[in-house]
């Protein structure tokens, strides 16, 4: 993946899978957000 497609993933989902969970009022802390090989985002809940 070039830097220009992982520039554009984050434009294009992960931004707005952020700004989405904050609107909901989701607490991030503790929570991590991380791109499969496959383009999918997963959220991973931190120890």
């Amino acid at each position: 993946m070039t830097r220009r497609e992982q520039e554009q993933v984050m434009e294009e989902v992960v931004i707005p899978v952020l700004q989405q969970e904050i609107e909901q009022g989701n607490d991030l802390i503790n929570r991590a957000l991380y791109v499969t090989k496959d383009k999918m985002l997963r959220w991973v809940d931190l120890p």
